[in-house]
């Protein structure tokens, strides 16, 4: 069974590849309430690249977790895509008690 009974999922990690044509800094943030409010958030320094991967390791537990990137210098960098790896609350491999 790959899906919580109580249907919560944790938000495990999220990758984001990217183009900067300088150097960079964001954050990814976490919610467990829809976007009302986020945790402290994953600080990514990106560097000057024509494309490059990053990961933000970010924990969140709950029925529809999300996420957001912040850019925090102001800088101009342009993501390219996002991948957001879900993970059954009770492990991994969607096993346990």
């Amino acid at each position: 069974m790959g899906r919580d009974q109580r249907g919560f999922e944790k938000l495990y990690e999220v990758w984001v590849e990217y183009i900067s044509p300088s150097a960079s800094s964001a954050s990814v943030f976490g919610s467990h309430d829809l976007g009302v409010t986020f945790d402290s958030g994953f600080p990514l320094s990106l560097k000057s690249s024509s494309l490059s991967v990053d990961l933000a390791p970010v924990e969140v537990e709950s029925r529809a977790p999300q996420f957001e990137i912040r850019l925090n210098d102001g800088g101009t960098p342009r993501i390219t895509s996002f991948e957001a790896t879900l993970l059954s609350s009770r492990g991994k491999f969607g096993g346990g008690p």
